[in-house]
């Protein structure tokens, strides 16, 4: 009577320490994105309120990690079930079937993302598909305020962000 109990209570906290070490692991590699050039990086989660994206309900991107100079960003935790347009829908798709995406912020098409960006200063952004779990699309953005990034750079940081996604996928 008292092992099932116990157990249950051990393999939590085991589960728990391992969830844990997972994310520390995340925040590490976010740290050498910044490293590589990236002086703000943030994994977001895009969601449909747990279901699969459809027309006629929402889609959402949400800041669920980040890593953002003091005074460079608005507050991310605002960075909560915003509704995206069409262009951002468009991003993702073209992330997911590419693996990443590079906004640049000069040339781009006035959308949410853009206006977003200008308002925090960005100057460059990659983005890279990290992983689906329970109909999230994760993915990080990886942005400069000063210039643009260079190749070696973004394939630095291509580096850290597959390791990022093997981390998410266990």
């Amino acid at each position: 009577k008292w092992f099932l109990p116990w157990w249950k209570s051990y393999r939590q906290k085991k589960s728990l320490i391992a969830g844990l070490r997972t994310l520390h692991g995340v925040y590490t590699k976010m740290a050498r994105m910044r490293e590589s050039g990236a002086e703000r990086v943030i994994v977001f989660g895009g969601h449909n309120s747990g279901g699969i994206p459809r027309a006629g309900s929402p889609f959402y991107a949400t800041a669920l990690h980040w890593m953002v100079p003091p005074g460079r960003s608005s507050d991310l935790a605002d960075y909560n079930e915003l509704v995206v347009d069409s262009i951002y829908i468009g991003m993702l798709v073209s992330l997911m079937e590419r693996g990443s995406y590079r906004f640049d912020v000069d040339t781009a098409k006035e959308c949410l993302l853009k206006s977003y960006y200008a308002m925090e200063g960005v100057k460059d952004a990659v983005i890279f598909y990290l992983h689906c779990v329970d109909n999230t699309l994760l993915y990080l953005s990886c942005a400069s305020y000063e210039r643009k990034f260079t190749d070696n750079e973004v394939t630095s940081m291509h580096l850290i962000a597959q390791s990022i996604a093997t981390d998410i996928k266990a």
